[in-house]
């Protein structure tokens, strides 16, 4: 069972940014912007919001997310950065590193799903817009992410802690596939916050 909640959590840990933006907040957010180097996204990142193609994602963040926030580094490679995230769900904290390559102004992931993200422009000198396509389980969705600089973190260390990178090094499509199932209908949806809530009420009391 937890297993199958480990692969849930690490799908979900690269898609979500916590709860949904109004659609109207996109509007004005259309003009793609050169991204002049990684200096320029280093940093932590609160996620404060997102807007997204697929059905039931507001419905499913709104169940399980109550912060989300990533601390972007620089990569070993002159091309990449590590995309540290970390999201508290139902009380416990999940973790996960992943990196992006950066050419021809997109950042980009191929494994477990295919990910690209262009900056759009902002008047917040301190925010960060992000369009975003991503493909998994023969499925593509559109997303805009939105990020401003992080609070103080301190709470995490009072908070269990969880690492999900292995699971999502470790993913193979099947794994991608079933996620993209679940997401396909309401019923799906539940489903999946069913599982996720009962298998992390069941680790809370082991």
């Amino acid at each position: 069972m937890m297993g199958l909640v480990h692969v849930i959590l690490a799908v979900l840990s690269l898609l979500t940014v916590g709860q949904s933006a109004p659609v109207t907040s996109c509007e004005s957010l259309t003009k793609q912007v050169e991204i002049i180097g990684r200096n320029q996204l280093l940093g932590k990142w609160m996620y404060i919001g997102e807007s997204t193609t697929i059905a039931g994602f507001k419905l499913l963040t709104k169940a399980l997310v109550e912060t989300s926030w990533a601390r972007i580094s620089a990569a070993d490679e002159s091309d990449a950065i590590n995309v540290f995230q970390s999201q508290k769900m139902l009380g416990r904290c999940f973790t996960a590193t992943t990196k992006m390559t950066l050419g021809n102004n997109t950042l980009s992931m191929v494994h477990p799903m295919h990910v690209s993200e262009v900056l759009l422009s902002t008047g917040c000198p301190d925010c960060l817009v992000l369009q975003t396509n991503f493909t998994f389980g023969g499925s593509t969705y559109k997303g805009l992410q939105f990020m401003r600089f992080c609070p103080d973190e301190s709470n995490l260390q009072e908070t269990e802690t969880t690492d999900l990178t292995t699971d999502i090094s470790s993913m193979n499509a099947e794994d991608v596939k079933l996620f993209d199932r679940f997401l396909s209908s309401s019923d799906g949806i539940q489903l999946l916050i069913k599982i996720i809530t009962t298998g992390l009420t069941g680790l809370k009391e082991n």
